[in-house]
């Protein structure tokens, strides 16, 4: 709520693929040629005849190329068009990540909620709420079972494991978070995320050696703005920093680890575990979505 290039990827998932990309537009983003593919976009949403398919593929981009603030509006936009409906839980999702990666938490907070209210069985919703909580330090115990919940629904998800196995071990609770950070990372051994998890509960447990491996590995796919943080773990270990008294679980005090490299960051890191790539079918798993899920 990891998040392998796990900004992005993960709530774009929470929507029924739109219909295919106009030409020019899909030609330029699939070329990488992102600020042509943003001028083409918002020139057909400036268009009197412009649907909200128009609008989710500008909202997307928007997101991709690093302006949620944005996409959130027009994520709203196609909210506000559902009518009676007041939106799928996909489209609360996909505005709720938005806000949260733009660093408006509470009405992020809000906005996913409302998404686990319209899909309680959907993993994918359960995943990115509980991970944003976690990771903005709320309510850790319910956090915990909203992703126990999502783990439960979709066991074989990477990305929910390791989330869930995250909220263990930030509550605390290492010795439970060890062994489904490692199932996460048998499942992705390619998610940089998943490493670089697994590699600080190995630290914290005295597993120094195979803490440093699982950041190497880490580093080979990590988005380049992580690669200084995983550098300094390699280098430096972690460095004992209590997380918040109210991190305590099941009775246990809550102390985490932080790297001399890392920074708070967490709304990066989460939407990159729950939005989807460019393209990507929401069909598919990503970084914790449930691959079989489509929103109504």
């Amino acid at each position: 709520m990891a998040r392998s290039p796990s900004s992005t990827r993960s709530i774009r998932r929470a929507r029924s693929p739109p219909p295919p990309l106009p030409n020019e537009v899909e030609i330029l983003a699939n070329a990488d040629r992102d600020g042509e593919a943003l001028a083409a976009a918002k020139n057909r949403v400036d268009q009197l005849d412009a649907e909200p398919a128009d609008w989710q593929r500008y909202a997307d981009l928007l997101l991709t190329t690093g302006n949620p603030a944005e996409a959130a509006t027009w994520y709203r936009r196609i909210i506000s068009a559902d009518g009676a409906n007041g939106g799928s839980w996909g489209s609360w999702l996909q505005y709720g990540g938005a806000l949260d990666q733009a660093g408006r938490w509470p009405e992020a907070r809000d906005a996913l909620e409302k998404a686990v209210a319209r899909g309680p069985a959907q993993p994918l919703a359960l995943n990115y709420l509980g991970f944003a909580q976690v990771e903005h330090g709320d309510d850790i115990p319910a956090s915990i079972r909203l992703l126990e919940r999502a783990s439960r629904l979709d066991p074989a998800n990477a990305s929910i494991t390791d989330s869930l196995g995250w909220a263990y071990h930030l509550a605390g609770d290492t010795a439970r978070a060890l062994p489904l950070l490692e199932r996460a990372g048998q499942g992705d051994p390619a998610n940089a995320e998943i490493g670089d998890h697994l590699g600080d509960a190995y630290w914290t447990v005295g597993r120094q050696y195979e803490a440093r491996y699982a950041w190497r590995a880490a580093l080979l796919t990590a988005e380049p703005s992580d690669t200084a943080r995983l550098t300094a773990k390699i280098a430096n270990g972690l460095r004992r920093k209590l997380v918040a008294d109210s991190f305590s679980y099941g009775g246990a005090g809550s102390h985490g680890f932080r790297g001399e490299g890392d920074a708070d960051g967490g709304n990066e890191r989460n939407a990159a575990r729950t939005w989807p790539a460019q393209g990507e079918a929401c069909a598919t798993p990503l970084r914790h979505p449930d691959e079989s899920q489509d929103p109504e």
